[in-house]
């Protein structure tokens, strides 16, 4: 609701050389609270009704679209972004905001450090990232703490309606945020949530460079990129170290859309050895990925499918 007012209220400041940019509001009913989600997206549309935008809603069940090993957060996730870019695709919106906030990112960022992540994981949500050619992912209000949204909120005299399932003690995340955090910030230090908001910050920094050496390294090396089968130059990976070559890989397999899901820290080390000295001479991953290696040449190919000679 933050967002929508404040969007809504700027919108109507902009000058006329500019114009005002063409706003809706999307909600997602995942089925899960019963008569309080039916709430919820009534208020959501009434919201946008008073401000003269066009609604789009959907309701759907996201316990019958579980996908194997996937969680409900997971499932919530993933069906809420499928259904914003259909919305911006049939309506030709070039952007999607949504309104995580500062202390979100400090959760995610806890979240995925406990978890054992890499440097991706610790730079948390990006502010903007593109979801598709010609819709981008907006997060306006990510420098913005949860205190100064409920101030704003207050001053406004905007109504706003907190969604139950946020409570919940048995999602890591709300553990988190409601157990974890606070006595982080009454015992260990009161700005803990800016703190990991900067790490993540100066992360994403760090990943632009590392992310520049590792595409320059997959130029050289990489012979055949496809879904089924990659051929790589070993020896340019001996001239780089290791975290860099663990790094491109990963590029790599986000790619050619190989899930990264069940890949450990472990898991990355053995890739990177292998195609670095030759020992052993292959390698079986999650999800059916299976790495050789004959002379001077690495192959990375969907062992669940017949690998190409």
């Amino acid at each position: 609701m933050a967002l929508l007012h404040g969007v809504a209220l700027l919108n109507a400041s902009r000058g006329d050389d500019v114009g005002p940019l063409r706003l809706g509001v999307a909600h997602l009913n995942h089925g899960l609270r019963g008569a309080e989600s039916s709430m919820d997206l009534e208020f959501v549309q009434a919201a946008a009704i008073e401000r003269q935008l066009p609604f789009f809603s959907e309701e759907i069940s996201v316990l019958s679209q579980l996908l194997p090993g996937e969680s409900v957060e997971e499932a919530c996730r993933r069906s809420r972004y499928d259904f914003l870019l259909r919305v911006a695709r049939a309506h030709q919106f070039s952007a999607i905001a949504t309104a995580h906030h500062q202390d979100d990112q400090a959760e995610t960022v806890l979240h995925n450090i406990l978890r054992g992540t890499g440097l991706r994981g610790l730079a948390g949500m990006s502010i903007s990232r593109e979801l598709e050619p010609g819709v981008k992912l907006i997060r306006p209000l990510m420098n913005v703490c949860r205190s100064e949204i409920l101030a704003f909120l207050a001053e406004a005299k905007v109504m706003w309606r907190d969604d139950a399932s946020n409570a919940d003690p048995t999602f890591t995340r709300n553990r988190l945020r409601h157990q974890v955090m606070p006595d982080l910030e009454a015992n260990v230090n009161p700005q803990v949530i800016r703190h990991l908001a900067g790490l993540a910050e100066q992360a994403r920094e760090a990943l632009v460079c590392i992310d520049q050496l590792a595409i320059r390294l997959l130029e050289q090396c990489v012979l055949q990129e496809r879904k089924e089968v990659i051929r790589l130059r070993r020896d340019s990976f001996l001239l780089v170290e290791p975290f860099l070559a663990r790094h491109a890989l990963g590029i790599l397999w986000d790619r050619v859309g190989w899930s990264k899901k069940e890949m450990t820290a472990s898991h990355w080390i053995a890739t990177e050895s292998l195609l670095r000295t030759g020992q052993p001479s292959s390698l079986c991953l999650p999800h059916g990925i299976r790495v050789e290696v004959d002379k001077g040449i690495g192959r990375l190919f969907d062992g669940t499918h017949h690998a190409p000679p």
